[in-house]
């Protein structure tokens, strides 16, 4: 299949978190941010059909430890024990995989390729070396703060593959 792996809106990334903790979801665009060492920011990554890396979510962990709590109703404290700890439980990292595994309908359009979430990293977990390299050259980056209610907020940076944005 030809096309572009979009970037999705700011509109879609709050329909997609919006939709699955049924309230709505503030999403703005921020300044690219930097991830530190040891920041417990988590990669998700999204393969092509032909097994190629077609994008790469990076969340600070507030931002995935908000959505992997938010999704079964879990105590916002929660949420801010992992941010103190850097590092998400079991139990919010399985959550949060699940929030992933929808979240490949936001690259889904016209003529783009089909992408399914393949894998969660956790910062400093080291990344495949395809993965890393997407984070060092992206075809196309931007960046949302979301703001999940009741539960905090976080930076999110959506990354593109070069190999994704295919020549028609």
């Amino acid at each position: 299949m030809g096309g572009n792996c979009g970037i999705p809106g700011a509109e879609a990334v709050a329909r997609l978190f919006g939709d699955l903790i049924g309230k709505d979801v503030p999403v703005e665009r921020c300044k690219a941010f930097a991830l530190a060492p040891r920041s417990g920011a988590t990669a998700a990554v999204f393969h092509t059909e032909h097994k190629k890396v077609g994008a790469v979510l990076i969340l600070e962990i507030g931002a995935s430890a908000a959505a992997g709590a938010a999704l079964t109703s879990m105590p916002a404290t929660a949420v801010e024990e992992q941010v103190v700890d850097a590092k998400l439980s079991a139990t919010l990292l399985e959550n949060f995989r699940e929030v992933m595994n929808i979240g490949a309908q936001l690259f889904q359009g016209t003529n783009a390729p089909r992408v399914a979430f393949s894998g969660l990293y956790q910062n400093p977990e080291p990344l495949p070396a395809d993965v890393a390299a997407v984070l060092s050259r992206p075809a196309a980056r931007i960046d949302y703060k979301v703001t999940i209610p009741g539960y905090g907020s976080g930076r999110i940076a959506v990354l593109i593959a070069p190999q994704a944005v295919a020549v028609a």
